[in-house]
């Protein structure tokens, strides 16, 4: 398995990836994976998650099956092997399994990817919210809030579908996209959500295209 995207330390390496993360999982004797969060870990030892499956946990969670773990950071999708370490049903119930020790990038985005700070608004439920776009690709962004005191996470976690406004270079004007949410994740008061662009105009798709190109080029002149 190749090394993805990944910080090293000095006895091994650190995970690109929040509390609170949507994750999936893959085990042995399931085909469809199942659903889960990261509610915990002790780097280089293990981490803990969450699994969507509370009824028929001890049925797919036993100690020492291998599973695959899948999760996106930063609009790229990342997987790993483990074991199960162990579960508890209560207070919570959690499975704990090994700290991996190679991660995998998996490409699956349609296009370049580069970071940005573009001002955005966030339209859902009736509901605008205003926040920064911190990445950018032609299929999609990173859209970043901070939870308003009127909102609570969980709602924000049942938001699929919003629109965006934001400026483009190139393009006068603030500009609509109506999207798709892929992932959320919360840290503390910040809430970042990887959404994809659904079906664009083609002189939006150009602007972005244009804009990840300039800033390439900036990018290899430093």
């Amino acid at each position: 398995m190749e090394s993805g995207n990944l910080f090293k330390t000095a006895s091994g390496i650190r995970l690109n990836i929040e509390m609170g993360n949507r994750m999936r999982f893959l085990f042995h004797d399931t085909e469809e994976p199942i659903g889960g969060a990261l509610v915990g870990l002790e780097p280089q030892e293990y981490l803990i998650v969450r699994l969507d499956l509370p009824a028929e946990l001890n049925r797919f969670a036993q100690k020492g099956d291998q599973i695959t773990a899948r999760y996106m950071s930063l609009g790229n999708e990342y997987g790993f092997s483990a074991t199960i370490i162990e579960h508890i049903a209560s207070p919570d119930r959690l499975v704990f399994i090994t700290y991996p020790d190679e991660v995998e990038n998996i490409d699956i985005r349609k296009s370049s990817r580069v970071s940005c700070f573009i001002p955005a608004t966030a339209i859902f439920d009736g509901r605008k919210l205003k926040g920064t776009l911190t990445d950018i690709s032609q299929s999609g962004c990173r859209f970043v809030i901070r939870l308003p005191a009127t909102l609570q996470a969980r709602q924000l976690r049942l938001v699929d579908e919003m629109q965006l406004k934001f400026p483009l270079m190139g393009i006068e004007g603030i500009q609509e996209f109506t999207c798709k949410v892929r992932n959320t994740s919360i840290d503390k008061e910040r809430i970042a959500m990887g959404v994809e662009f659904t079906s664009p105009e083609a002189e939006l798709t150009k602007s972005i295209k244009n804009y990840i190109k300039k800033v390439v080029e900036i990018q290899k002149e430093e």
